[in-house]
């Protein structure tokens, strides 16, 4: 009896490992790539109008919340000390990173619907800059104040390792809780769903005046290949981190916390552990969005590499 018991604390701790190193690898993945992205932005002057700064500012708060990932991971696995304060800091990074990114992410998508379906809109033309910095404000703060509670009450709780996490969930954080799920994943979902959903029936019904056969049908393949590429972005965004947000939702309909269902349920506090995880994949898939939306994106990163090689190739 002894030794299938410890044999099942084997097994228990190895998936709690198993997950942790996917996202210590996914997270490294967001770091280079976002690493990479983050120069390109700063490097090539192309990158200096309204839509890039805001991609910039998500890049590097993906790349914070990338960071913070690896860090709260390899603690998790190594069960090292995990003081109440790093404990704190570390969600609370992550979490208005994360925020930035998304929200930011709808922002983009709003900016792109005014400029391919309503480029002409004297009122979009007027307040552009001032739209983008007055948002660009309202998210920060937004974000700053939905991840304040993580930075005041989240504590360190001993298990057969240390978990971040509520001491218990009242009728207040179950409120909190809800509404976190609202502004960070109903609201941006809601947005970039239905922005994109916009832009794509006015890139099948529009036909630019004067063209030919040929260059319509050429047209017609460049908006498929961009319809495609809107669709992957919305998908990716609500099927990676619905579970995130299921979980958030279900703690405070319940109001167990994660020790709570750890006691009573392994199963679920396994899924619940792996929708974190999973939730931090969208910070390192942003990044290969950004590649795969954007042409300009994608001409600096080959014309970069293009360079580099023929001065490695001219030094040998």
């Amino acid at each position: 009896m002894e030794n299938n018991i410890t044999r099942l604390y084997v097994i228990v701790n190895s998936v709690e490992d198993f997950v942790a190193i996917f996202a210590i690898a996914v997270s490294s993945i967001g770091v280079v790539a976002n690493s990479i992205l983050l120069y390109l932005f700063i490097a090539d002057p192309y990158f200096r109008k309204e839509i890039y700064y805001i991609m910039l500012i998500s890049c590097f708060t993906d790349l914070s919340a990338n960071i913070s990932s690896i860090v709260s991971n390899i603690i998790y696995i190594s069960k090292t000390i995990n003081t109440t304060i790093l404990c704190r800091v570390l969600a609370f990074l992550i979490y208005t990173s994360y925020g930035i990114s998304i929200m930011n992410l709808s922002l983009i998508a709003i900016y792109r619907y005014l400029s391919i379906v309503r480029p002409f809109s004297k009122i979009y033309a007027l307040y552009k800059k001032q739209f983008l910095i007055t948002s660009e404000i309202l998210i920060w703060m937004i974000c700053f104040g939905a991840s304040l509670p993580d930075l005041l009450y989240l504590e360190t709780q001993q298990t057969s390792r240390k978990i971040c996490g509520y001491d218990q969930i009242t009728s207040s954080f179950s409120t909190l809780l809800i509404l976190f799920s609202i502004f960070y994943y109903v609201i941006p979902s809601a947005i970039i769903v239905i922005f994109y959903w916009r832009i794509i029936i006015h890139q099948q019904n529009y036909v630019r005046p004067g063209q030919s056969p040929i260059s319509r049908q050429l047209d017609a393949t460049k908006k498929d290949k961009r319809i495609k590429s809107i669709m992957i972005i919305s998908a990716c965004y609500v099927l990676t981190t619905w579970p995130l947000f299921a979980v958030y939702v279900g703690q405070a309909i319940s109001r167990k916390t994660l020790i709570q269902v750890l006691a009573e349920n392994r199963v679920n506090y396994w899924l619940s552990m792996l929708s974190i995880s999973t939730a931090t994949i969208i910070s390192a898939l942003n990044p290969f969005l950004y590649f795969n939306l954007d042409e300009n994106v994608r001409r600096s990163l080959k014309n970069r590499v293009l360079k580099r090689s023929a001065i490695v190739i001219s030094r040998t």
